[in-house]
């Protein structure tokens, strides 16, 4: 199969918004002995969330220039739609869910994880949510996160992060997750406020907006004990530029790293880089939780654990777990 035929069936595969993969082949891209690597910088895209503020952070304050590669960093749509732009070599790394190149890895595309993102954050205790939560209407007769049993849940992308993470909060809370009915819907809000669904998953910080609305009520945080500091979100290349490109993933990922790391330690800050890039009051932005950085390179065991979840729901084969894993940490 050649390249292109590849990209258009890749293409195909990651509709925009779609995350139910299909199958596809390895690219030839990647055979043989890989070329001398590129000096052009790397193109970085991430989509517009506070999962990005490594990114952000590395770029507004030096870490990507202090490593000694040049980046740049470009704002994206959804995930599903950066795999074929990705793959057709119009991006070198993409800020992804766990979820969507962990599918397509397991359907042959070849990504691999360079670096972790956002991890599965510490709900609040004294505010009572995390960076991820649930909302129902304030009228509502759903009481606990167990009672969304046999509900409509509304979120932007089905078989996603956040799909998962309702899935897991539900089932860990005595509830049956089987019973829930997933509703795509482009503005969550407003669709639990209007009623076509019974509850919604929000991130920060439209969780922020959600409390302000005296018609919905925090339900609780999607978030379950066993899964804080579990990684939800990371950068992903391809097989072949990593192959060509070793020395520059490797001062990316160093990069990201130290970056990480202050965007935990520096509330101050990482709010300040949020304001650059996230498309919100300031006012609202400073009452967000921040989703929490990962500050050590993806390791099997880190990976291991986030497609064991997704095996559990159904979106990858178990018996391919190993596999999956062996192959993303190239």
């Amino acid at each position: 199969m050649n390249d292109l035929k590849f990209t258009r069936r890749v293409a195909a595969l990651f509709a925009v918004g779609a995350l139910a993969l299909t199958g596809c082949g390895a690219s030839e891209s990647s055979a043989g002995a890989p070329a001398a690597e590129s000096d052009g910088a790397i193109r970085l895209t991430v989509f517009p969330s506070l999962n990005a503020l490594g990114a952000r952070v590395a770029e507004a304050d030096g870490f990507f220039e202090d490593a000694g590669v040049k980046v740049e960093l470009t704002a994206g749509p959804n995930a599903a739609a950066m795999v074929p732009q990705m793959i057709g070599g119009s991006m070198d790394i993409a800020l992804m869910d766990m979820v969507t190149p962990t599918v397509a890895r397991s359907q042959g595309v070849p990504l691999v994880m360079i670096a972790p993102a956002g991890v599965t954050t510490e709900p609040d205790k004294e505010l009572g949510r995390g960076f991820g939560n649930l909302f129902v209407r304030a009228d509502s007769d759903i009481k606990s996160i167990k009672d969304l049993e046999g509900h409509s849940i509304g979120l932007p992308q089905i078989n996603s992060q956040p799909w998962i993470d309702a899935r897991a909060v539900v089932d860990a809370n005595g509830g049956d997750s089987s019973t829930l009915e997933f509703i795509e819907v482009p503005n969550t809000l407003a669709a639990l406020e209007q009623g076509q669904v019974d509850a919604i998953t929000v991130p920060e910080p439209s969780g922020v907006l959600a409390l302000a609305n005296d018609k919905l009520r925090l339900l609780g945080p999607a978030a379950t004990e066993d899964r804080v500091g579990g990684l939800d979100y990371a950068y992903v290349t391809t097989e072949d530029y990593l192959a060509k490109n070793p020395e520059k993933v490797k001062k990316f990922a160093e990069a990201i790293l130290k970056a990480n790391a202050k965007a935990n330690e520096d509330d101050a800050n990482s709010r300040t880089v949020a304001e650059g890039y996230v498309d919100v009051d300031p006012k609202i932005l400073a009452k967000a939780v921040l989703p929490t950085m990962g500050t050590e390179p993806v390791s099997a065991e880190d990976l291991l654990a986030a497609v064991g979840r997704m095996a559990r729901y159904g979106l990858v084969e178990e018996g391919l777990k190993d596999t999956i894993v062996a192959d993303m940490l190239k």
